[in-house]
């Protein structure tokens, strides 16, 4: 089976898998592979953005296991067979960008998607996901 059948396959399961989420549901965006501060403090930001979004009342749909893995393989055709379609089934209500969006490509280009699509965009800033950390996780 090829990349993109692969991807065709997957974006099957994941709208599936969003139809059985609890409404609403969001996505959390920003800087994870390049970008940002590394990708360890990225990928720490993104959990906690993800917990931060949980707490506002969101289903937080991510990229994770299979997806990911998926997205590693075929990097360069992720958006146009996987990403593109998820977000137009219009299951995700929002997105939400994490400081140091705008240095990630991949970011940068799912924020204009949003726009062009009509998903709403929110920012979430350093001093949100701080405070949040030093309430929930009592740091």
């Amino acid at each position: 089976m090829g990349d993109i059948e692969k991807f065709n396959g997957l974006v099957v399961e994941a709208i599936d898998e969003l139809r059985k989420l609890p409404s609403p549901a969001a996505r959390l965006s920003g800087p994870l592979r390049t970008g940002g501060d590394g990708y360890e403090t990225n990928l720490a930001r993104f959990q906690l953005g993800e917990e931060l979004l949980r707490s506002r009342g969101f289903t937080v749909f991510g990229y994770h296991g299979k997806y990911a893995d998926a997205i590693k393989a075929a990097y360069d055709l992720h958006f146009e067979h996987f990403h593109i379609p998820i977000l137009k089934s219009g299951l995700i209500v929002a997105i939400y960008f994490l400081p140091g969006w705008e240095g990630s490509g991949g970011a940068s280009y799912e924020r204009q998607l949003c726009e062009e699509i009509g998903i709403s965009i929110g920012d979430i800033s350093r001093e949100e996901l701080l405070a949040f950390e030093a309430t929930h996780r009592g740091s």
